[in-house]
């Protein structure tokens, strides 16, 4: 039987949880945008800025598939998850490029796809094994 006021609650609280999960994935990118401004960070070691880069967009790209999931996207998340993370990648570097004392890399964007491509599979393998 149909029970609409049930039906209303159930899509009130994903609603609260994809607003939720998308206000944390937004504070996430706002960190990675600060982080992007500051001058001269300790990771500028060449090996390890490309890890600290694959984990950083690793970690964005768990949370926006969350984040779509909750949303009720379910057809291609793992591709728009992964272009989500890497189109901010991209305009990461953009906006590295006008910051001063930083520069824009083709390497770092290549990290952060290797990192957001591992995020979703790791998301994927664990919301679907489930």
């Amino acid at each position: 039987m149909f029970y609409p006021i049930k039906m209303q609650k159930s899509e009130s609280i994903n609603k609260q949880a994809a607003f939720i999960y998308w206000c944390i994935t937004f504070g996430y990118m706002g960190v990675i945008f600060y982080l992007s401004s500051i001058r001269g960070l300790p990771f500028s070691i060449m090996h390890i800025d490309k890890i600290f880069h694959a984990g950083v967009y690793a970690l964005l790209s768990i949370l926006s598939y969350i984040s779509f999931r909750k949303s009720g996207v379910r057809k291609h998340i793992f591709l728009i998850s992964f272009a989500f993370a890497v189109l901010y990648g991209i305009t990461d570097e953009l906006h590295q490029f006008h910051v001063p004392g930083r520069e824009a890399s083709l390497g770092d964007v290549i990290a952060d796809a290797v990192g957001g491509f591992s995020g979703c599979s790791l998301a994927h393998l664990i919301i679907f094994r489930n």
